[in-house]
């Protein structure tokens, strides 16, 4: 089944992160949860969210999932578009209140089970900011139907 804007499916978004900085040490994880939209375009699943964290302004998130390939686009007082693919170096810009920095990712591993029903998607990759390591990331983002567990 194809989705479209008219046959759009409500879901639930669980996004967990992790890290190791340069340095060796693990940062924390962290779990957060959100409504979304999925719809599906071209052979790609389109998953569309805000996050939506207490004394922060509002993040649009839009992912374009498609097998070995996750273009994300963040949109807020701090906004990124990146691009992983496993062994491809991808340069953005990471725009923030207190200026630009350019950033690099070079995705190590991406896992993912997408449909149109519902998705995990596992990335680790490498991260350095205006030229310096900021050390190796962990994003799994989930979706499943509202109502479940994902």
């Amino acid at each position: 089944m194809s989705l479209t804007p008219e046959n759009e499916r409500r879901v639930w978004v669980t996004l967990r992160t992790s890290g190791i900085d340069p340095d060796g040490y693990a940062e924390e994880e962290q779990t957060l949860r959100f409504p979304g939209r999925l719809t599906e375009n071209g052979g790609a699943y389109l998953l569309h969210y805000t996050e939506r964290i207490e004394d922060t302004s509002d993040t649009e998130v839009h992912l374009r999932l498609r097998p070995g390939k996750v273009m994300m686009m963040r949109q807020g007082d701090y906004s990124v578009s990146l691009i992983f693919e496993v062994g491809k170096h991808y340069e953005g810009v990471y725009h923030t209140p207190f200026g630009d920095l350019d950033i690099t990712v070079e995705t190590l591993m991406l896992s993912d089970h997408i449909s149109a029903k519902q998705g995990d998607v596992l990335i680790r990759y490498d991260e350095s900011v205006s030229g310096q390591p900021a050390g190796v990331r962990t994003m799994r983002i989930s979706y499943a139907p509202r109502g479940t567990q994902c």
